[in-house]
């Protein structure tokens, strides 16, 4: 098991350093790059309507 497997790991190795170039990267970048950025609002447009409601709650009113 032990030879399988650092064999297998070797040609993983070989294989993600071969396969794998500057340009295929930032061209799968690229491709999620708009994802991310819609996550990213969305997180922080939850984490500010969060706030506002917690913020919000506390208010007293002067009448």
């Amino acid at each position: 098991m032990g030879e399988g497997a650092a064999a297998g790991m070797s040609g993983f190795i070989s294989q993600l350093t071969t396969g794998i170039t500057s340009d295929i990267l930032w061209t799968e970048i690229g491709k999620a790059a708009p994802f991310l950025i819609a996550i990213f609002v969305v997180a922080v447009g939850y984490r500010l309507v969060r706030k506002l409601v917690k913020s919000g709650s506390k208010l007293k009113a002067n009448i």
